[in-house]
């Protein structure tokens, strides 16, 4: 009887280290995942050395404008965000190239409470793979215009990280139109948003 009980809780105490083992095991993949690189390129633009900024709280016309871009790894967009001269509620899309025509995938309104600093906001994770062209972009009348000084073209693609910079796109807003912005600028570009991706 002596023996059945040990036995017993020989077993229970095996069982309560497997099940630690197994808690410890799923925590610490938990940790590697929270520790993968969350990469961010577009706001770059406003570090790199040798350009200038033009700085416009408000303008008086209003663009959508952003970048088309791809990846050279796999991994997920978690977020999206801006980083803006003015307050104010800004719209931020998403835009799928896979298609003939780009589709906006995500839409949020990302409100500005601090200027000069940036948002961002959660979205559903979305998988990219290394042929999926993207594009993302903001709808506002203020922006960083960055600017090379001695006004030479930016060269693209740019790769940053783990993303590939193939374009700066802009257009002026005019109501009823929902296209991504189809004028390029190579001079010019205003890296006010932003994604945010974690390769695998």
């Amino acid at each position: 009887m002596k023996y059945q009980i040990c036995r017993d809780c020989m077993f229970q105490k095996l069982l309560q280290f497997i099940c630690l083992i197994f808690l410890f095991t799923l925590a610490s993949c938990d940790k590697k995942d929270d520790q993968r690189l969350e990469e961010s390129p577009f706001f770059n633009f406003l570090n790199f050395s040798n350009i200038n900024i033009d700085t416009s709280s408000s303008g008086n016309k209003t663009w959508e404008y952003g970048f088309v871009f791809n990846f050279l790894k796999k991994g997920e967009i978690r977020k999206i965000g801006l980083k803006l001269p003015s307050q104010g509620e800004f719209t931020v899309r998403l835009w799928d190239f896979e298609s003939a025509t780009p589709t906006v995938i995500h839409e949020r309104k990302i409100r500005v409470n601090q200027i000069h600093r940036p948002e961002f906001v959660n979205i559903p994770s979305f998988n990219a793979g290394i042929t999926n062209k993207m594009g993302i972009s903001v709808i506002s009348n203020t922006f960083y215009r960055v600017q090379k000084r001695d006004s030479t073209a930016f060269t693209f693609p740019l790769q940053i990280g783990n993303i590939n910079i193939l374009s700066f796109n802009e257009s002026e807003v005019i109501s009823g139109e929902s296209d991504f912005p189809n004028n390029t600028n190579q001079l010019r570009v205003a890296p006010c948003v932003n994604v945010v991706f974690v390769a695998e």
